[in-house]
């Protein structure tokens, strides 16, 4: 009976929390959203995000290898959320982002990048945009 009722308190006044899938959904989303601005700066400042005005996108092998690998790694941790308790609305978003981050990680093995220079896209494209939107 004793080791019931310590049991018990310890579940009352225990610090821990499970968070639900839709927090698990959301967090994945912030984390995403961060790391995209952090990583295309043009982007982030057509967004509003105006931290990262004085830098530029790595477009270096390595980095381009890292951005690779992190594509993979939130498309896993999507793919590991259970979407059965979620809303129609967070199912919606979860199915674009999982659509956006598997066709990235499916066009990575070909090295896109390599061919940076297209008559209308590229790294080279976005400065003209950045300037427009800069405040």
């Amino acid at each position: 009976m004793i080791t019931r009722l310590i049991a018990l308190f310890m579940l009352i006044v225990s610090p821990v929390a499970y968070a639900a899938p839709a927090d698990d959904l959301n967090a994945l989303f912030e984390e995403y959203w961060a790391n995209e601005m952090a990583e295309n700066p043009f982007s982030a400042t057509s967004s509003g995000v105006y931290q990262y005005n004085d830098q530029v996108p790595s477009v270096a092998p390595d980095d381009q290898a890292r951005h690779a690998l992190e594509d993979a790694d939130f498309l896993a941790r999507l793919r590991s959320i259970d979407r059965s308790s979620l809303g129609a609305e967070d199912q919606l978003n979860a199915d674009l982002l999982e659509f956006i981050l598997k066709h990235r990680v499916a066009l990575a093995e070909f090295d896109g990048w390599r061919i940076p220079f297209l008559a209308d896209t590229g790294f080279h494209s976005g400065f003209g945009y950045v300037v427009s939107a800069t405040p």
